[in-house]
């Protein structure tokens, strides 16, 4: 049973460190983290499904849907899906980021940005909504930490990018008025 908490606890610390590895730019290292998280929870789910519910899908259902109503008042065992969308969302981003890093390194801000709304999500409801008592404080400060790295990160891309369309326009500015193209 601890094996399965602490392969969690390692997803959702590899998303935090990634987020702060990216905001100080060292992304090798980020994409690296990144990847173990989501290896992470994929143990996590497997050793879920052998150790708690002997590989009984109907019974893992059953399970959420007793700890949604216990939680929310609200009978549902669709969690269940919800946590296999979450960890195939997160397999093929790392994988994204592996096969097309350039493109996954410039893609939207605000695509980046749902992304890591959903990894929030996901991560505040198994902590602090649905987590042990204990879990709730260490899940708070994770999600807390994991939430401002992206928030550096994104401030730096913000700026970046700024100083990069400036640096342009400077350039078509100096070019036209020698009679060069830029």
């Amino acid at each position: 049973m601890i094996s399965i908490i602490a392969a969690a606890w390692f997803a959702i610390s590899a998303w935090a460190s990634a987020n702060w590895l990216r905001a100080i730019r060292t992304p090798l290292a980020a994409r690296l983290v990144w990847t173990l998280g989501v290896a992470a929870l994929i143990i996590h789910l497997l050793l879920a499904f052998q150790v708690v519910h002997a590989w009984d899908h109907a019974a893992a259902e059953r399970a959420v849907a007793r700890q949604t109503y216990e939680r929310t008042g609200l009978e549902w065992g669709g969690g269940i899906y919800i946590n296999y969308a979450f960890a195939g969302i997160w397999l093929l981003d790392s994988a994204f980021w592996w096969l097309a890093r350039r493109r996954y390194e410039s893609r939207e801000l605000l695509f980046d940005g749902a992304v890591q709304l959903m990894f929030l999500f996901m991560f505040v409801n198994a902590t602090i909504i649905f987590g042990a008592d204990h879990a709730r404080v260490p899940g708070a400060v994770l999600c807390g930490l994991g939430t401002a790295g992206w928030v550096a990160w994104a401030r730096r891309r913000s700026t970046r990018r700024l100083e990069v369309h400036s640096n342009n326009r400077n350039n078509v500015r100096g070019c036209s008025k020698r009679g060069q193209t830029p």
